[in-house]
């Protein structure tokens, strides 16, 4: 899958340039870890190593982000496509897992727009093309998740920021953690 993001200027921590790294992947759980471990190498070389827990919390995000594609996005079917970029911006790492799957369940969407911090414009909707942003003060009750919503949890308490947006029959999910060491 050639990697094509749309732009998003309204978003200020959105990447700009280039990706500095790039895993390209098999819908298969055991190209996870090797995956991961392979981004999480590239932001430790970035990085002047007083960052672990960061990168660890980084790793958890990207870990259950990126299962919850094959297992939910393609049914956990082996043969397509996912991708992982990585850019550095202002002492933060951000992440972009960028699938052909199915769309992000519309219980997921209910929960993100209750619990939403920022949305990019009034009326937006994920699921047609716009995007949902989260800020750092989501909080979801444990009670209120979805069947599967566990995961959501994680990927929430382990990064900073989240921005979900469905476009070009793509999923693209943007997770960004801080990490001060890196220019």
């Amino acid at each position: 899958m050639t990697l094509s993001l749309p732009r998003e200027p309204g978003i200020p921590w959105f990447p700009q340039e280039a990706p500095k790294h790039v895993e390209q992947l098999d819908s298969a759980l055991d190209a996870v870890g090797p995956a991961v471990e392979a981004v999480c190498s590239a932001i430790c070389r970035r990085s002047d190593g007083s960052e672990q827990a960061a990168v660890d919390d980084l790793r958890i995000a990207l870990t259950e982000g990126i299962t919850n594609v094959i297992e939910h996005a393609y049914a956990s079917e082996r043969g397509h496509p996912v991708s992982v970029a990585l850019w550095f911006d202002g002492g933060a790492a951000t992440v972009c897992i960028l699938d052909e799957g199915g769309p992000l369940p519309q219980s997921i969407i209910e929960v993100l727009r209750e619990t939403v911090v920022d949305l990019q414009e009034p009326g937006d909707d994920p699921v047609s093309g716009d995007g949902v942003l989260l800020g750092p003060d989501l909080a979801v009750a444990i009670d209120e998740l979805p069947e599967g919503g566990w995961g959501w949890m994680l990927i929430r308490q382990s990064v900073d920021r989240i921005h979900y947006r469905r476009a070009d029959n793509r999923n693209h999910l943007f997770l960004q953690k801080r990490l001060v060491a890196i220019p």
